[in-house]
């Protein structure tokens, strides 16, 4: 489906470029929907969770990942391992799981949240 949204921060003085993107199958949810029904080559169908809540856990985890990046310059989480992707930090990633869960926790909180 594709990326509906990139945001492109570039850090003054590591002229870094972070690019945090969203599916677009989470516009889905906008207009009442709670799943996405796909179909593989082989027939197989497979059902893609587009909730709302998905979706603010999904931005809580991006975010994270780009909180570590300033603080650290890289960052890392139990995605990296599963991969077996070579960057895998345990110290990161609890640290990424740490700020998940905070941000999750600010935007469940929020006023805004409810609307």
């Amino acid at each position: 489906m594709g990326r509906c949204f990139t945001e492109k921060i570039i850090y003054p003085t590591k002229q870094k470029e972070i690019n945090i993107s969203l599916n677009r199958l989470y516009l889905l949810n906008k207009f009442g929907h709670d799943r996405y029904f796909t179909d593989y080559p082989q027939g197989d169908y497979s059902c893609l969770d587009i909730s709302f809540d998905k979706m603010i856990k999904t931005c809580s985890h991006e975010l994270a990942h780009y909180i570590q990046l300033v603080k650290h310059g890289k960052s890392s989480c139990e995605s990296d391992l599963k991969l077996e992707n070579g960057n895998y930090d345990r110290e990161l990633a609890r640290e990424h799981k740490k700020f998940t869960q905070e941000i999750h926790q600010l935007i469940k909180n929020s006023e805004e949240y409810s609307e």
